[in-house]
């Protein structure tokens, strides 16, 4: 652990419980800052062991604490100064935290930080089950179809192989494009999906041969527009799932770019036969099957949004080729079933005659929310600090704070109707208007999709503010907004020093995303918004932060500059020297991980080793090996493999200059990500061994035969956490297996409209406030729920008392809900099979009488009044 610090090692943790495919594992990496063979700053990741550890808050502290005495760093000054991980379950992070801090292994001034990736999935699933609806069999929902959609696919390439499905897609799509049945049947059902296929079929071919189909389809009168998206779905498509090749993808621009296209003349009888040029585009349109498509899940990050847009544009050749296969597989067969309810999801509408299919209007909501907003900044989460460089994968957390405001002004413009004025959601507005009112919103029609936006980015709001909002308070913020923007910083600092100094509105740019894409925000607005969760009174405590004073004398140099100072780069410096400064931030920010996507793709790591069948000692001890091995070697080799290919085009670049001959359009290596291949893999892996293995040996004649003993003894099996916890749970077994208590089965019904979008009514709403008694007893008598004769009534520091029921406006609004409340369970259980171990679970009740349905709409007013918004 190279280091040139004069505070101690600051040591930060990354942890995450898994399953996967059955293994159950507790994965525990460590993070520091150090040095590389020439000197540079670089982040150095050790996974201590994926050994299994129990759920709960002390168990999960106290499987840390033994990992980490294996280590052995009892030499070095060292500091477990922060920790990142799960904001649910019984070791959440809020919970670890101070446990650690309780048995000794962080001191009292460490932090913790919730994974941010969770809170962007969280607050989108949570839009999205509360306004369009959950995932799951018998779900009849945009999200089940999109499932039902990739499910296909995978097993017909499951069940054939990848050329089998190829050809399904093929003779689909060729049919498609020509067969006058599949064209009537989609310009009738799908008019706008297939308005948007044409948009395909031109981007793909040149502009002559495009009208020249559009000829023999006779279906000029069909096009309404380019479509919203049709520009950017094939380079948004590249990337998550392969579905275009990317030489040819590459090939059709630069062509394009060239002008070589080929007009046709549509009046022209020759030009009919279709040359082989067209022939060859067409084939390969065909050949553009969604054949590497991970199936979408809520758990599995991003993918939801990417299969949406994959469905989207792929909408008619699914549909026909769930038809197709419906009508060749056999009743009742697999396939058929997934084909048949798909083919039923894809064609539902609110009613025959209007345009837009139900769910393809909520997968246009679904598509254009995240081309606008979500996955832009779901990707940036996920990509390096571009000055901690390689090997940084997650440690963006100086960042979050002014992106979360950059983000806060993107969600701002799609606010009150504001994504209407956006382009990217003109095929959602288009989808709406094919859907005709229908009166009730459990009918799905235009009311419905007029209210989901609103809903969806009310429910995202509340949900990603809540599970953000540490990022903001006085113990968090000030340390990171330190090594921030340096304009940003500058004026932090002033403030900091000067809590009533007027901070100028500037517009700065910030380039946060791929390539030189700039996005602008107000320096006032955002060190404001920023600090307006820090209350006045606790102002000053931010200079009491131990880093901050640390800091103190170079945050003041910034403050009083008049040019800006980025304390990462020394060509900002000047005069002044900030290597200190510099060397805190490696030590104490840059191993701070704002998520954890580095131990998730460890607990996949679990789930391969436990399909060899090796028990948890060995397992454990591949994972670290691949720690230690090869997720290293992948970043130097990276660096290596994109250095060489930069100096080969910049020879070809130099040699087509000389010769005077036109330049080609040449590919840029990926920044982020390049492959290592070939003979380069085979000579910098070979490199690499050779490196590490010198390194081990030297570590091992420094050690010594009885601690490597000691090692090989901790290692084991019989040293994991997991052994204590087995004892443990076996004796708990022991005893609960003389219990005579008898345990049942639920049989769950699942629902289709939400009781956000007013399938139900929400009983805490059903309050005396809310002036409702005259409906619940409206509703208590529709059921026909038998009246109780007495009720004992209790008072705040008075007996209990026992009062006489005449009739139902006797109770009060509190009595009355707890009635109705018991009457729904008692329905659920006995007409939907639903078993409830406790009434509490009964958030919501199916209104009955026509008078509580009166009364549903007001639920989306009070809510509304209660958050201030009304």
């Amino acid at each position: 652990m190279k280091r040139d610090y004069d505070q101690p090692l600051k040591i930060t943790l990354v942890t995450d419980h898994g399953n996967r495919e059955g293994v159950d594992h507790f994965v525990k990496m460590i993070v520091w800052s150090s040095k590389d063979e020439k000197g540079r700053n670089v982040l150095r990741h050790f996974n201590l062991d994926i050994d299994k550890g129990g759920h709960s808050m002390v168990e999960a502290a106290n499987a840390i604490h033994r990992s980490l005495q294996s280590m052995h760093l009892d030499d070095i000054d060292v500091e477990y100064s922060y920790i990142t991980g799960d904001s649910g379950g019984g070791a959440k992070v809020q919970l670890l935290h101070p446990q650690l801090v309780e048995i000794g292994v962080m001191p009292e001034v460490s932090g913790c930080m919730n994974c941010i990736l969770h809170a962007f999935n969280l607050a989108y699933e949570t839009a999205c089950k509360d306004s369009i609806g959950d995932q799951g069999m018998n779900k009849n929902t945009t999200f089940q179809m999109i499932y039902l959609a990739v499910l296909m696919l995978n097993t017909v390439k499951k069940r054939n192989n990848l050329d089998h499905l190829k050809k399904y897609y093929s003779m689909t799509m060729t049919q498609l494009l020509e067969n006058e049945h599949y064209i009537a049947g989609a310009t009738t059902n799908f008019i706008q999906a297939f308005d948007e296929l044409l948009e395909v079929v031109k981007e793909s071919e040149d502009d002559g041969a495009a009208e020249e189909i559009e000829a023999e389809l006779e279906i000029d009168s069909l096009l309404h527009g380019s479509g919203a998206n049709s520009a950017s779905d094939e380079d948004e498509l590249i990337t998550p799932y392969d579905i275009f090749a990317e030489d040819e993808a590459m090939q059709t621009s630069e062509e394009a770019a060239s002008g070589d296209t080929t007009m046709v003349d549509a009046g022209d009888e020759d030009s009919a036969a279709e040359s082989d040029d067209m022939k060859m585009t067409r084939e390969e349109l065909a050949d553009d099957c969604p054949t590497n498509v991970k199936e979408p899940n809520f758990g599995r990050w991003g993918t939801i949004s990417y299969v949406a847009k994959v469905v989207k544009l792929h909408w008619l050749p699914l549909f026909y080729m769930a038809q197709n296969i419906k009508d060749t597989e056999k009743p009742n067969s697999y396939l058929h079933t997934v084909s048949s309810k798909l083919i039923e999801l894809m064609s539902a509408k609110a009613h025959p005659d209007d345009d837009t299919p139900t769910h393809y209007a909520s997968l246009q909501w679904i598509v254009a929310f995240g081309e606008a907003f979500f996955d832009d900044n779901m990707d940036w989460a996920k990509t390096n600090d571009p000055i901690f460089g390689p090997g940084s994968y997650g440690h963006i957390t100086r960042l979050v704070p002014e992106h979360l405001f950059m983000m806060k002004k993107q969600y701002d413009a799609l606010r009150d109707g504001g994504w209407k004025n956006n382009p990217l959601f003109n095929g959602f507005s288009r989808a709406v208007d094919g859907v005709a009112p229908r009166g009730d919103l459990d009918k799905c029609g235009k009311e419905f999709f007029e209210r989901m936006p609103e809903l969806f980015l009310q429910r995202f709001e509340e949900s990603f503010s809540e599970h953000t909002k540490k990022w903001r308070d006085r113990e968090t913020l000030p340390v990171l907004i330190a090594a921030g923007h340096p304009l940003i910083v500058k004026w932090f600092c002033r403030w900091l020093f000067n809590h009533t100094v007027t901070i100028p509105s500037i517009e700065i740019d910030l380039y946060h995303y791929a390539g030189d894409q700039a996005m602008k925000i107000d320096l006032r607005e955002c060190i404001e918004w920023l600090i307006e969760k820090v209350p006045e009174d606790e102002y000053h405590r931010i200079q009491d932060d131990p880093l901050i004073q640390e800091l103190i004398d170079d945050l003041a140099t910034v403050a009083q500059s008049e040019e800006e100072i980025d304390l990462l780069d020394p060509a900002t410096w000047g005069d002044h020297d900030f290597s200190r400064a510099e060397a805190l931030i490696w030590n104490a920010i840059a191993p701070r991980a704002a998520h954890q996507q580095r131990v998730e793709n460890l607990v996949q790591t679990a789930a391969h080793l436990g399909q060899t069948h090796v028990e948890e000692a060995r397992r454990s001890a591949r994972a670290k090996i691949h720690c230690l091995f090869y997720r290293d070697y992948k970043t130097w080799a990276s660096t290596i493999v994109r250095q060489r290919k930069k100096e080969k085009m910049a020879r070809m670049e130099a040699d087509e200059t000389t010769q005077q001959k036109p330049k080609k359009k040449r590919r840029q290596p990926n920044e982020q990500r390049v492959k290592v291949e070939g003979k380069a893999r085979l000579e910098l892996f070979s490199k690499w061994i050779d490196g590490q293995l010198d390194g081990i040996k030297v570590a091992r004649e420094r050690m010594g035969d009885e601690a490597m003993k000691k090692i090989v003894a901790e290692l084991g099996k019989d040293n994991k956490s997991s052994a204590v916890e087995q004892e443990e749970a076996i004796e708990q077994f022991r005893r609960a297996s003389k219990s005579t208590k008898s345990r049942t089965v639920a049989s769950i019904h699942l629902a289709d409209v939400t009781a956000w979008m007013e399938g139900a009514i929400i009983l805490s709403y059903l309050t005396a406030t809310n002036k409702c008694k005259d409906y619940i007893i409206a509703e208590l008598e529709h059921r026909q729920v038998k009246r109780p004769k007495t009720r004992i009534r209790k008072k705040k520091k008075k007996k209990p008392v026992t009062i006489q029921i005449k009739e139902w406006k006797d109770m009060n609004e509190a009595e009355l809900r707890h009635i109705l409340r018991d009457d729904e369970r008692a329905r659920l259980q006995k007409e939907e099979e639903k078993v409830f171990a406790k009434v509490e679970e009964i958030k919501s009740i199916k209104p009955l009488s026509s008078k509580m349905k009166e009364w549903m709409p007001r639920q989306w007013q009070i809510y509304k009044q209660k958050k201030g918004t009304g």
